[in-house]
Parts: C-alpha cells; sequence; structure tokens
C-alpha cells in the first residue's frame, strides 16, 4: 500500500499527509495513514462522513498532485531547455567541426591535385629521360657497329698489307737470285772467254818466239 489511486492517477505515498483516509479494498472504514505508511489504527465511519472523508482526501491529494505537476512542469521545462541548450551546442559545434572539416578537406584535395600533377610531371620526364636513354643506347649501338666494321677493314687492309709485303718480298728473293744466276753465268762466260783468248794466243806467242829467234839466226 505505498501507493494511492485517485481521480484515475497514481499518487506517491510520499506526497500524502498524514491523516485519515478510506482504506484501499473497503468501504466504510477508514484507516490512518501517518505520512509514510498506514498505522494499525482503523474506525468505521458513516456514509456521509465516507463522502466527506474522501472529499477532503481528494482536495488535499489534488492539491498536492497539482503542486507536485507544477514542479514536475518546472522541472521538465528546465530539462527540456537544457537538451535544447545542449542540442543547440552540439549543432553548433558540430557545424564548426564540419566546417573546419570542410576546410581541411579542401586543402588536402588541393595538396593531393598539386601531388597529382608533380606526379604526372615526373613520370613524363621519366619517360623522356627513357626515350633519351633508348636514343642513347641506339646511337652507342651504331658505334659499336662502326668501330666493328672499321676493325674489320682495318683487319682486312692489315692481312692485305701482310698479303702485299709477301709478294714483294718473293719478289726480291726471286729477282735477288734471278740476278745472283745472270752473274754466276756472266762470271763463267768470262772466264771461258779468258780461257779461250789465252789458248789462241798461245800459237801466235809461239809463232812470234819463233820468229825472234829466226831473225837472230840471219844476222849471224
Amino acid at each position: 500500500m505505498g501507493f494511492r489511486y485517485f481521480h484515475g492517477g497514481i499518487v506517491s505515498a510520499s506526497t500524502i499527509p498524514a491523516g485519515w483516509y478510506a482504506e484501499p479494498g473497503s468501504i466504510g472504514r477508514e484507516r490512518y495513514w501517518n505520512g509514510s505508511a498506514w498505522t494499525s489504527d482503523a474506525r468505521l465511519v458513516q456514509q456521509g462522513d465516507l463522502s466527506t472523508g474522501s472529499a477532503r482526501e481528494e482536495t488535499t491529494v489534488g492539491a498536492t498532485s497539482r503542486s507536485k505537476w507544477r514542479s514536475r512542469r518546472l522541472a521538465i521545462g528546465v530539462v527540456v531547455a537544457l537538451l535544447f541548450v545542449a542540442i543547440s551546442g552540439f549543432a553548433i559545434w558540430t557545424q564548426v567541426r564540419l566546417a573546419n572539416t570542410q576546410t581541411a578537406l579542401n586543402g588536402k584535395t588541393a595538396e593531393a591535385a598539386q601531388l597529382r600533377t608533380d606526379l604526372l610531371n615526373t613520370q613524363q620526364q621519366l619517360t623522356d629521360s627513357r626515350n633519351q636513354l633508348a636514343s642513347s643506347q641506339s646511337q652507342l649501338a651504331d658505334a659499336q657497329s662502326q668501330l666493328t666494321n672499321t676493325e674489320s677493314q682495318l683487319s682486312d687492309a692489315r692481312d692485305a698489307n701482310g698479303l702485299w709485303r709477301v709478294c714483294v718480298l718473293d719478289i726480291l728473293q726471286g729477282s735477288k737470285d734471278a740476278l745472283e744466276g745472270v752473274t754466276t753465268l756472266n762470271l763463267s762466260l768470262v772466264e771461258q772467254a779468258n780461257s779461250e783468248l789465252e789458248a789462241a794466243k798461245a800459237p801466235c806467242s809461239a809463232a812470234s818466239a819463233a820468229s825472234q829467234d829466226g831473225g837472230q839466226g840471219l844476222d849471224l
């Protein structure tokens, strides 16, 4: 029995002042309420007293309920005002935070765009560098090919020069051998001619000597 029902509403026991009230669940009987709980004191009342007591009880409880309701309305109004202020403050804070976030996001977007532009420029430079490297490699390959051809031509020239030297040496050696043969032949012919000349001179010398001897005899 901690609560009493008046006019279809529930009233807390702590809001009811001490006094005689109709006992819940009985008719024509009152029980004393000490302000916090029912006591063991009870009494019977006549129909007229019951109506008077009930009216008095309803009047007292009604006044208490209205006072309590006003307090509750005031508390509810304060709570609603505080909630409104809190929600408004949170909304303002959220808008400020959202604006700051949007500003930061715009800054990050600008930085990302700049980084994207720098990346594209770097990629273009890298592509140009690769093209230059490919061109340099092609030129190097051409130079190496020319060098190989030059070395081949030089080797062929060396080989031709060596063959030419061999041919010249062969010609010189053959000329030398031919000259030596001619010289030897000439010496042989000269010696033979000298021998024949000496042989031809011998009779002439003998005849001359004989002539000289005959002339001396005649003189005698």
